[in-house]
C-alpha cells in the first residue's frame, strides 16, 4: 500500500522523467518472523510511504525515482513485537534498475547489490563510522546530563559533540564530495556537509556549483539551491534585516531600537524539546550580561496555540523579550533571517551586523564573554 504526503517547503517543478526501480528482498531466519516491510523515500517533493507483505521470505517493491534517492527500509512484525531501529532499519539508495537486498539476521546488516549508489554509500558510511561512534557516546552523555539538569556538564558535552560533528562534516562528507563530485550520492554527501542549520551557506553554494548540471537541475538539486539561497539571508557579515513583531503582551518590538547593544536572536518553540533544553544557557546569559546583551526569543509556535507559547515562557522562567506572530515556519522574522530549523541562535553586534550563527551552550557563552569582557 502506497501513501503520498506532500511537502510544502522548497517545492519546485521538475522537467526530468522518473525511471522505474524494483527491489527484491529476501529474509533469512529471523526471530520473530517479519510479516511486512515498509519503504520510505521522497520523490519530486513528496514523501512516499509504501508497504508490502512478505511471502515465503520474499518481498518486492516497485516504484520510480528521478535520481539516486535515499530511502529507509523497515521490517515490521505481526504486532507482538515492535521494530527496533538498531535491528530492523536499513538505509539504502534507490536508483533505476533492479536492486537486491539480502538480510540473513537483521535488516541493519542486510547486503544490497545491483546498485552503484549503494556501493558508494557503503564507502561513505565506512568513512563516517569512527566519528558516528564518538558522536553516539557523546549523545548518550548529553542526554544523561540534560535529564539530571547538570547544565555545566551538558554544555561541555554539547561543545564536544559539536566538534565531533564538525570533524565528520569536514573530514568525511566534504572530502568525499571534493574527491567524487560526479558520484551518484555526491548531492547527498553535500547535504550532510551542509547540515540541518547550514552553518556556511557560501561554502556550500561553492561546492554545489561543482555538481553536474543534471544534478543541479533535478528536483532535489533545485530544492537544495533554494535552501542555500534562503539561508544566506541571515549569513554572517550581513546587516541584520530590521523587523517589528509583537511581544507576549501585544506590544510591538522593533529590532533597530536595540541598536548600540549586542542582540541575541534565539529561535525556538514551545513544542521543540531541544530548544527548551537550551533555556538554562539563555537564563545564565541574561542574568550575567542583561545590561549589555539583549536577548530576543522568537517563537515559531503554531496558529491558535498562543497559550502553549505563554505557558512555556512562564514554566521555563524566560524573563527577557519574547516575540511571535504564531505562524509556525512562516514566522516573519524567521523568514527574514533564513531560519529553517530550530533551535538556532543569531548574534548581532552593536551596529546591527550579524557576527555569529548557530552557537550553542559553552561555545555561545565563550563568544559572548569575549565580546563583553
Amino acid at each position: 500500500m502506497k501513501k503520498i504526503i506532500s511537502l510544502a517547503v522548497f517545492l519546485c517543478p521538475v522537467l526530468l522523467f522518473a525511471q522505474n526501480f524494483k527491489i527484491t528482498g529476501r529474509i533469512g531466519k529471523t526471530n520473530p518472523k517479519v510479516t511486512k516491510v515498509a519503504l520510505y523515500y521522497a520523490r519530486n517533493g513528496q514523501n512516499i510511504l509504501d508497504s508490502v507483505e512478505v511471502h515465503n521470505g520474499t518481498y518486492i517493491f516497485e516504484g520510480s525515482v528521478y535520481q539516486p534517492t535515499r530511502a529507509d527500509i523497515l521490517a515490521k512484525y505481526d504486532g507482538k513485537v515492535q521494530p527496533r531501529m538498531s535491528r530492523d532499519l536499513k538505509t539504502i539508495f534507490l536508483e533505476p534498475g533492479n536492486i537486491t537486498i539480502n538480510s540473513t539476521d537483521s535488516f541493519s546488516n542486510a547486503v544490497v547489490s545491483g546498485s552503484a549508489s549503494n556501493v558508494e554509500f557503503e564507502k561513505l558510511q565506512n568513512m563516517a563510522k569512527p566519528y558516528m561512534s564518538r558522536a553516539a557516546a557523546a549523545s548518550r552523555d548529553l542526554e544523561a546530563h540534560t535529564k539530571s539538569k547538570n547544565t555545566a556538564a551538558r554544555d561541555r558535552v554539547q561543545t564536544q559533540l559539536d566538534a565531533i560533528n564538525n570533524e565528520l562534516k569536514e573530514q568525511v562528507y566534504k572530502q568525499y564530495f571534493k574527491a567524487n563530485p560526479n558520484s551518484p550520492i555526491a548531492l547527498f554527501a553535500l547535504q550532510q556537509y551542509a547540515g540541518v542549520l547550514m552553518d556556511d551557506p557560501v561554502e556550500t553554494n561553492a561546492l554545489f556549483n561543482q555538481l553536474p548540471a543534471k544534478v543541479k537541475e533535478s528536483a532535489e538539486g533545485k530544492r537544495f539551491a533554494q535552501l542555500i539561497n534562503f539561508t544566506m539571508r541571515g549569513n554572517v557579515g550581513k546587516a541584520a534585516p530590521d523587523f517589528t513583531q509583537n511581544d507576549a503582551n501585544g506590544k510591538a518590538v522593533k529590532l533597530s531600537s536595540f541598536r548600540g547593544s549586542y542582540v541575541l536572536l534565539s529561535f525556538w518553540a514551545s513544542w521543540c524539546a531541544p530548544c527548551r533544553a537550551e533555556t538554562p544557557t539563555l537564563i545564565n546569559l541574561h542574568n550575567k550580561y542583561g545590561n549589555s546583551l539583549k536577548i530576543i526569543s522568537v517563537s515559531l509556535d503554531k496558529p491558535g496555540e498562543k497559550k502553549k507559547w505563554l505557558d512555556a515562557i512562564q514554566k521555563d522562567k524566560m524573563t527577557w523579550t519574547q516575540i511571535s506572530d504564531l505562524q509556525f515556519w512562516n514566522n516573519d522574522v524567521a523568514v527574514k533571517f533564513g531560519v529553517s530549523s530550530i533551535p538556532q541562535n543569531i548574534l548581532i553586534d552593536r551596529n546591527g551586523n550579524i557576527i555569529a550563527r548557530n552557537l550553542r551552550g559553552e561555545a555561545l557563552q565563550q563568544r559572548i564573554a569575549e565580546l563583553l569582557k
